[in-house]
């Protein structure tokens, strides 16, 4: 079966499962719209990977809110497993050292819920990565992305929701917000994709070149389109980048002194 096939089946799937959501509890409702998008991204992750959701925390306490879901490490994640095996199972614990990926999940992105997506995600990525055992020797493994070099992979956050107003409002309103925080490239929100509507991305000004996550040259913009193809796009940018994720060896004991 054709990529794009694939992708239209999906979509209809998914949206045909959200009008079902509503014959949920009021309470439960998100947590569904959270297990659709999980469903759709389980299959396509590496096996090295998976999905959770819950606290992201760093050494030294520092915790984030409740994220909805959480693309992580699962081999680094296994060392942490005796700490946190008291959680429950729906919403875990996870050191900011094992995530890649941390994804909203709305509904409807109006830009009240946009403004509260930032902040979120803004407050994860903070969060730092120290927990790692030195790399000694001539050859050691770096990252570059956000157009710089890193050694570890830094914490990207993306946003999925199944409808919205106009795109181009939401754009200005998360570009203005980039301004007034005045965040850093790799604080920003890295990509929004809706469902319905389309995509919030980044690409170079005068080229047609889209990057997640973005590089300095890149500047927001929108682009309408049908579910499929934003499903598709979701899919290529986020697997691009999961496909190639690695994290170094994880000092454990750095979270219980």
């Amino acid at each position: 079966m054709e990529l794009s096939k694939t992708f239209e089946l999906i979509s209809s799937q998914m949206m045909g499962e959200l009008e079902l959501t509503k014959l949920q509890p009021k309470e439960l409702r998100g947590r569904a719209r959270e297990v659709l998008v999980n469903r759709f991204l389980k299959p396509f992750l590496p096996e090295s990977l998976d999905l959770g959701k819950g606290v992201v925390t760093s050494v030294g306490g520092a915790k984030s809110g409740e994220a909805d879901v959480i693309i992580y490490d699962k081999s680094a994640y296994n060392f942490f497993k005796p700490f946190t095996f008291y959680m429950p199972e729906e919403s875990k614990l996870f050191p900011s050292e094992v995530v890649y990926v941390v994804i909203e999940v709305e509904r409807n992105l109006t830009p009240a819920r946009l403004e509260a997506c930032i902040e979120r995600i803004r407050h994860v990525k903070n969060l730092p990565k120290t927990a790692y055992y030195e790399q000694l020797g001539p050859i050691r493994h770096v990252v570059t992305l956000y157009g710089k070099e890193w050694d570890y992979y830094p914490i990207l956050g993306a946003i999925f929701s199944f409808d919205s107003g106009g795109l181009g409002e939401l754009r200005s309103l998360l570009e203005e917000r980039n301004k007034q925080y005045n965040l850093s490239i790799e604080h920003q929100v890295d990509l929004i994709c809706v469902l319905k509507k389309g995509m919030i991305l980044h690409s170079e000004t005068n080229k047609k070149l889209i990057h997640f996550p973005p590089i300095p040259e890149c500047e927001l913009k929108y682009r309408e389109d049908k579910p499929a193809d934003n499903l598709r796009l979701f899919y290529l940018l986020l697997m691009r980048i999961l496909t190639q994720a690695w994290t170094k060896p994880i000092k454990v004991l750095d979270y219980h002194k």
